[in-house]
């Protein structure tokens, strides 16, 4: 199983290295806001916040997922934001875009501190919470944690909540087929792959609280290490956890964070809505940026008629329910 974490950590870095950047951001960060480097004493390190909007609007805290863009991720949204008189928190999490980066432990719970210790006391009060990615992993344990202080949770192809093995295998698969190797390959390369790793005794929770390990296993890379440490992160209190209005958006096409994960999310948590995008892959917010900006203004504005996700499964022969429990295909 170590195999498999360390492989989706890795094949998950690389594929969020390739999330195409938006375009014409500004040096400093992106358009309409300010930027402010600040210590903060998780990491012992410093980050890069961003804020704009009339002090004292409905705020708006935005967490970014993997990638090299940090909080550019979130440039075409920002702008409608602020038009809707929205007050916008954003940060660049440790690690990534303009914060420090370095060989860390950069793992969900970690993050979720950093969230409470240097976020929220500068906002001050409840707010809307939205994540992509990695930051909807780390915008849903931190609402399941804080939930006084998330008034309306948005989260947005959110990466790391399925069991680790099988998204390795997902992963793996969706590289190798994405380059043209054929099925058959790519049966026998994951077999090969996997038997060689499955050997490794190593303590999970050593690779990513060791520098050593964390160089030997990750290459110190903060997408790698905080790849891997969100497969290890058990989400599923979290899931059942949340109690307030919750929006998943996902990609139909995400090659990262596949379309079950929505629906899984969906439901598991009270209530939960899901909306699929067609012909979008994993960052819905710039790739299809108009689509996104609006349904996520007509949610806060209370303009979305959903209905709560209703999960369905399979009719038997006879007409009872059937639940996928180690079934291919289902």
């Amino acid at each position: 199983m170590l195999l498999r974490a360390i492989l989706a950590a890795v094949l998950l870095a690389a594929q969020a290295a390739h999330v195409a950047e938006p375009s014409a951001a500004p040096p400093q960060g992106f358009a309409g806001l300010t930027a402010e480097r600040v210590d903060e004493p998780v990491f012992n390190s410093q980050m890069v916040l961003y804020h704009a909007g009339k002090p004292g609007a409905q705020p708006v805290v935005l967490v970014h997922g993997l990638g090299r863009n940090g909080a550019r991720d979130w440039s075409a949204l920002v702008p409608e934001l602020l038009k809707a008189n929205y007050e916008v928190f954003a940060l660049d999490l440790p690690g990534f875009g303009q914060s420090a980066q370095g060989d860390a432990a950069y793992t969900p719970a970690n993050y979720i501190k950093v969230l409470e210790q240097v976020v929220a006391p500068r906002v001050g009060r409840p707010f809307t919470l939205i994540g992509h990615s990695l930051g909807g992993a780390v915008s849903l344990g931190y609402t399941a944690a804080y939930p006084q202080r998330v008034k309306h949770l948005l989260l947005v192809d959110m990466a790391g909540v399925l069991q680790g093995a099988v998204y390795a295998d997902y992963l793996a698969r969706g590289v190798l087929a994405g380059k043209g190797v054929p099925g058959g390959m790519i049966d026998s390369f994951m077999r090969g792959m996997l038997d060689k790793m499955e050997g490794l005794s190593v303590d999970r929770d050593a690779i990513i609280n060791t520098p050593s390990l964390r160089q030997k296993y990750l290459r110190g890379d903060p997408n790698a290490i905080a790849g891997f440490a969100l497969g290890q992160h058990d989400f599923s209190e979290a899931l059942r956890g949340i109690k307030g209005p919750t929006l998943l958006i996902w990609g139909a096409d995400d090659p990262i964070a596949p379309l079950r994960t929505g629906q899984m999310a969906a439901a598991l948590i009270a209530g939960a809505r899901l909306v699929v995008l067609p012909g979008v892959g994993h960052a819905p917010m710039t790739q299809a940026s108009a689509r996104f900006n609006t349904l996520v203004l007509d949610e806060l504005a209370g303009r979305t008629a959903l209905a709560p996700y209703a999960a369905s499964f399979p009719a038997a022969p006879d007409g009872t329910a059937q639940h996928c429990d180690g079934k291919d295909g289902m």
